[in-house]
Formats: structure tokens, sequence, C-alpha cells
């Protein structure tokens, strides 16, 4: 189902509000982080063939670029998104410490 066939409440973005960012499913942030789909998959098409292929969200995250890029649905700009918030995490947790 399309971003698009959700109810206003349903869409991840105002779920987040409703409802608190951390009841999100792992699919509803991935769908966050990228934004949207292209005309050939949904924004949650795209993120759910990343959890299905990759497992889980650590997974993800610990892919390159190009890896990121192999996936249908996946250039540039959304590959330097999830790279970028890997980044943050690993320099977040390396300052605590």
């Amino acid at each position: 189902m399309g971003i698009k066939n959700l109810i206003k409440q349903q869409r991840p973005r105002e779920k987040a509000l409703l409802t608190g960012i951390d009841q999100l499913s792992d699919i509803e942030l991935i769908a966050i982080l990228i934004g949207y789909g292209n005309k050939n998959k949904d924004v949650f098409d795209i993120s759910y063939g990343l959890i299905k292929k990759y497992g889980s969200l650590s997974e993800i995250l610990k892919l390159s670029l190009d890896e990121l890029m192999s996936n249908d649905g996946i250039k540039l700009a959304k590959a330097v998104k999830i790279t970028a918030i890997n980044e943050i995490y690993l320099r977040v947790k390396n300052k605590r410490h």
C-alpha cells in the first residue's frame, strides 16, 4: 500500500507526531529518512525491501554508499542520508564513552 493511500494519521511523520517517534516501525523510520519513493516504487516498498534484504536497521546503517545504491530506489542522495545517520550515531556514541 502506498503512503498516499494511508489516512494522514497513519503516515510516518504524522504518526510520529501523534504517538512518538519511538512508536514507529523500522520500515516507517526508514521511510521518514529517505523521504519519498520514485516512479516505480513507493517509499514503503523501498523501505520494506531494505529491511527484507538486510534484516535490520543496524545492518542497513553499516552499508557503504555503493552497497546502498545497488538497491532499487536508492540513489546517491538517499544513500548519503542513510550513511550520514550512521556517522552521527557513531560520533554521539563515541563522545559518551
